[in-house]
């Protein structure tokens, strides 16, 4: 890391964020209870909290990591964004990044009647 970068965020604090945001409602009726004011506490917050993530993730490895994708669909999947989702799906695929069976699980999942899930290229379960 040279001296004018900064310091970058680190992967696990990036994931941990995300899986917050993928269970939102838990998350944030433990925040209320907690007291602890510095978690987004309604979706349209964490939905904002998960762009950041996604921004920060862009400079790491966590950016063509399959599961990574896999998390950040499913969070905004939770956060009734299907829209962003499913672009952000798109771009990963673009970027040649290998889904998890589970990622297209969310995506079909959502209101994608017409969408064609054969151009995606799945990670092989290992």
């Amino acid at each position: 890391e040279s001296q004018g970068e900064g310091l970058k965020p680190k992967n696990d604090v990036l994931r941990v964020l995300v899986d917050h945001a993928r269970r939102h409602r838990q998350t944030s009726r433990s925040v209320q209870k907690s007291g602890l004011e510095f978690l987004p506490m309604h979706p349209n917050e964490w939905f904002d909290m998960v762009l950041k993530v996604m921004e920060a993730a862009e400079h790491t490895t966590l950016w063509n990591d399959p599961r990574f994708v896999e998390r950040v669909v499913e969070a905004h999947f939770s956060l009734e964004a299907h829209k962003e989702g499913i672009q952000f799906l798109n771009e990963a695929s673009d970027r040649g990044v290998l889904l998890t069976p589970r990622t297209l699980d969310f995506a079909r999942s959502g209101k994608n009647d017409n969408f064609d899930f054969s151009q995606f290229h799945l990670v092989e379960d290992q």
